[in-house]
């Protein structure tokens, strides 16, 4: 005879979750410490954290009582539910609590639940948070899939405020992958932008991106300030870089202005050298070798956000294709085998003309 009660046994044990009758162990968890309770024999069965805390004769096992100030109460019922009763019923706004909980509680089929369940409900209003979320706790499988969703709808995405909360290095990953579908320009705008906005500039009127018709050209005027601190280094945006008044000169902002074409921005010392220098580690972001040297020369050299040495590798690139550096990375590839990413940009716009 083969008999299965599953369901039996998971209502049975579903009583036992937070039962303040015949518990032998008690947790307080959250900032307010609320108490929950629980049971030695069936959470050594179902948590690893829980087996070692209670067979290793921790002081929280051998007392029965653990502080979780770090969880949520609302995050350890989920996690209780999922113990005693094997049922996971979360809203996703609770997922990377719950992610980060199961981690440190080291339920692994608790973290790969959370991880599936989250690449199902990635939008547009989701994806950073997922993205920045993927690469905090390495789930590869829930970043690759955020990551293809950023690629294929990168030209509204970027323009999102929420972008913001990623960090620099995860952000430079982002927008530097070969399959993303955005041009240089816009690759550009997005950095300017987030620079402004960890400075807590507006990011959104940032003149920087008033980009003028051609021939113009954007050109930064630098006006020092009112204190002047010439032997202070100026500190932003990345801690451990200190950029000196001397480095001011590495790009040329002296080149005779177009009157009536260019858009000179007046900016204040200060706030130069804490865009520059939040900005410096986002370049890798920006494939140059795609970019047209006019583009480059309207809209990015006259910043004097690029250093001198790109911009000589930039035009060395455009002279001679064929040698360029190693470390500087070729123009993006193109979805598509059968025309170049530009091209391809052309005839998409022409395909939405036509169908308008």
């Amino acid at each position: 005879m083969d008999i299965s009660h599953h369901d039996l046994l998971q209502k049975n044990f579903g009583r036992l979750v937070n039962n303040d009758t015949q518990h032998d162990v008690k947790f307080f968890v959250g900032k307010d410490e609320v108490v929950r309770y629980g049971h030695t024999l069936i959470l050594s069965a179902q948590c690893p954290y829980f087996a070692t805390a209670f067979q290793a004769h921790w002081k929280e096992g051998s007392e029965g009582v653990f502080r979780k100030p770090n969880i949520e109460p609302e995050v350890f019922d989920i996690i209780l539910q999922y113990l005693y009763a094997g049922q996971l019923k979360a809203p996703w706004d609770l997922i990377p609590q719950l992610i980060e909980a199961a981690l440190e509680l080291q339920l692994s089929e608790l973290v790969s639940a959370c991880e599936e369940f989250s690449s199902q409900v990635i939008t547009e209003e989701t994806v950073f948070q997922i993205i920045a979320m993927s690469f905090r706790h390495d789930l590869s499988k829930l970043q690759s899939k955020a990551l293809e969703f950023f690629d294929v709808n990168a030209q509204s995405l970027v323009m999102s405020d929420d972008l913001f909360a990623l960090e620099p290095d995860v952000l430079v990953t982002v927008l530097s992958r070969d399959t993303i579908e955005l041009d240089e320009l816009a690759v550009w705008e997005t950095i300017v932008r987030y620079a402004y906005h960890r400075n807590s500039y507006d990011h959104k009127g940032c003149p920087l991106l008033q980009f003028p018709e051609p021939p113009g050209r954007i050109v930064v005027k630098v006006s020092k300030d009112e204190v002047d601190h010439p032997e202070s280094p100026v500190m932003a945006g990345n801690p451990s870089t200190i950029i000196y008044e001397s480095t001011l000169v590495d790009v040329n902002l002296c080149d005779p202005t177009i009157d009536g074409k260019d858009v000179v921005v007046d900016l204040k010392q200060d706030q130069f050298l804490s865009v520059r220098v939040t900005i410096q580690p986002l370049l890798p972001a920006i494939r140059l070798a795609g970019l047209e040297p006019a583009d480059f020369a309207r809209c990015m050299k006259g910043t004097g956000l690029i250093p001198a040495d790109l911009c000589r590798r930039m035009y060395r690139f455009h002279a001679l294709p064929v040698g360029y550096p190693k470390d500087f990375p070729g123009p993006r590839q193109s979805r598509s085998t059968l025309l170049p990413r530009k091209q391809l940009s052309t005839v998409l716009s022409w395909i939405a003309e036509a169908m308008t």
